[in-house]
C-alpha cells in the first residue's frame, strides 16, 4: 500500500489490478496495489480516474 496522507487524512483510495513500482522518500523501492491520497476535490479525481481506466482484457 502507498499512503500519501496530508494532515493525516486521505480522501481517495485507488485499488489497482496489478502492482506498480514506486520510490519511497528515502530512496528505497516498493510496489503497491492500493494507493491512498488526499485530494482537495476527490469527486473530480475519481471522475478523471474512471475516464482513464482501461478495462482488463477478457480471458
Amino acid at each position: 500500500m502507498l499512503d500519501l496522507a496530508v494532515g493525516s487524512q486521505t480522501t481517495v483510495t485507488v485499488v489497482l489490478s496489478r502492482p506498480v513500482a514506486f520510490t519511497r522518500p528515502l530512496g528505497a523501492r516498493g510496489e503497491a496495489r492500493v494507493i491512498r491520497f488526499h485530494a482537495d476535490d476527490p469527486r473530480a479525481v475519481v471522475t478523471a480516474l474512471q475516464g482513464a481506466v482501461t478495462p482488463p482484457p477478457r480471458q
